[in-house]
């Protein structure tokens, strides 16, 4: 969409990054654009890149962040350039991890509380170029237990975006309403990379083209059940392995995403914010 500028600075309010905001579609814009515009509270930013040689997270600053994406702008442009270059992907078993290039791999975490008639609540992630390990993934928001979600309230969108050899060529869009599992202390969407719309590899236009990166975000108003202060988080666990037959996912005290009955994953540390009202 090609939003006005008193639009994008409204949409802004609400917590939602500038890259979020350029991803906007016809169905997000019309569940935000007759809201009240609402105060932000706070907003919290998280960003981690792959090591290389653990596969593990770790922390980078946000000029890291921003730094690799330039380099992976750069590797496009390189072989967009040279026909004779060309990039190495293969199918992935769903219970084993697959082998290839984290070439720039990284996740970035954000949270933001707002306020107007009501308290809400946005969390957002955007992985690069994750495209070795596609299972299935948590993502949620988390928070103490001083509140009470409004489960009807919750929406938000996954995105997918395919490649071929040169670059970025389509992407397709799930939307949320409502939540994989519910707590007390928060929700999770259950993001299923197996699922029809967001397979790895995708026929479009008559060749087959290559799942790289994800994002998404979720919102949600919520209500004060108790005392003055609280803290929200935006949570997200990668699963490196396929799941079993049977697995249980809980969320203590909103903090974090805790799993059972699949062999490996990464709980990414949380973007999180405190407030009191």
């Amino acid at each position: 969409m090609k939003l006005k500028k008193k639009d994008i600075l409204f949409l802004a309010q609400f917590g939602f990054t500038k890259e979020r905001i350029e991803h906007f579609t016809l169905n997000d814009w019309d569940h935000f654009k007759n809201m009240e515009a609402p105060e932000l509270i706070d907003v919290n930013v998280s960003y981690f890149k792959v090591d290389e040689n653990n596969g593990e997270l770790i922390p980078i600053t946000k000029y890291e962040f921003e730094e690799n994406k330039k380099q992976r702008e750069v590797y496009y442009d390189k072989i967009k350039n040279n026909p004779k270059i060309k990039l190495i992907t293969s199918l992935c078993d769903p219970d084993n991890t697959c082998n290839g290039s984290n070439l720039s791999s990284m996740v970035k975490l954000t949270v933001a509380v707002t306020h107007s008639s009501k308290y809400a609540i946005v969390s957002d992630f955007d992985w690069i170029n994750d495209s070795n390990e596609r299972h299935v993934d948590l993502f949620g928001t988390g928070h103490k237990e001083a509140l009470t979600v409004d489960y009807e309230s919750i929406f938000g969108s996954w995105t997918t975006e395919y490649y071929d050899n040169y670059g970025y060529v389509a992407e397709r869009t799930s939307y949320f309403n409502g939540a994989t599992y519910k707590f007390s202390t928060g929700y999770v969407h259950k993001l299923d990379r197996n699922s029809p719309t967001h397979q790895e590899f995708w026929q479009y236009n008559g060749k087959w083209i290559h799942a790289q990166d994800d994002s998404g975000y979720t919102y949600a108003e919520f209500v004060w059940s108790s005392g003055t202060s609280s803290s929200a988080y935006a949570n997200y666990t990668h699963m490196k392995t396929g799941w079993s037959s049977s697995f249980s996912v809980w969320m203590p005290l909103g903090a974090s995403i805790s799993v059972s009955g699949t062999t490996s994953y990464i709980q990414i540390p949380n973007a999180a914010v405190s407030f009191t009202r």
